[in-house]
């Protein structure tokens, strides 16, 4: 079971308008952090400045780029009570472990090649960071090798798209949104193919079918 729920296409459209109305997309996040692209970004308080939390992005930001907890009121204030309220009904936020005051996210999000990628947090209060928090992690997928192997991806059209191993989905989500007729997002861990799928509906990406199995053998 994934943490997120999905309560409805018209939702799931409220949500990416929110988010891009925040300046949360993947060139106003560069711009801001003086970076080439979310691969070079740097963690907060120890190569960077820690976010100053004055407005939505730098909300979100901390919330979900930081993976920090932050004051339950604060994130009500900067996103305001509808938007907060959003992202607690999408299983976004929950209450962190320890402090009823404060919240925490539940998963990473972040823009990437103009879509919204979801994929598990990779360190959780309890244990710390540099530690994956289960062992069917969802791996990030802003990472520098991502982007080059999403950088050396072919766009030529075509009628059908595989992506095997597919972890969080990205290259498949691409080629459905712009090349292919439709695309497949195959992998071992059900929770892969869970996140691929939500992120999928986030985006609007309708041609894209997600499966869970070892490399071809649900691929006859």
């Amino acid at each position: 079971m994934i943490p997120l729920q999905s309560p409805g296409p018209e939702r799931f459209h409220w949500l990416r308008s929110f988010l891009r109305d925040a300046g949360f997309t993947e060139p106003d996040l560069c711009a801001r952090l003086k970076i080439r692209n979310l691969g070079e970004l740097k963690p907060a308080g120890t190569e960077r400045e820690p976010e100053r939390l004055e407005s939505a992005c730098s909300m979100l930001i901390h919330l979900f780029l930081d993976r920090e907890p932050a004051d339950a009121k604060t994130v009500q204030a900067r996103l305001g009570t509808e938007a907060a309220g959003l992202l607690a009904e999408f299983g976004l936020l929950r209450a962190h472990p320890s402090n009823q005051d404060a919240c925490l996210s539940t998963v990473m999000l972040y823009p990437l090649y103009g879509l919204y990628i979801a994929s598990d947090r990779d360190w959780e209060p309890e244990t710390g960071r540099g530690n994956l928090p289960r062992p069917d992690a969802v791996y990030l997928a802003i990472t520098p090798n991502a982007y080059d192997y999403l950088a050396a991806l072919p766009t030529s059209p075509c009628d059908e798209f595989l992506d095997l191993c597919s972890g969080a989905g990205i290259s498949a989500m691409i080629a459905a949104r712009d090349y292919a007729k439709s695309a497949t997002a195959c992998d071992i861990l059900e929770r892969c193919t869970g996140f691929a799928a939500w992120s999928a509906r986030l985006n609007g990406v309708t041609n894209l079918e997600g499966i869970t199995g070892n490399l071809y053998d649900r691929l006859p």
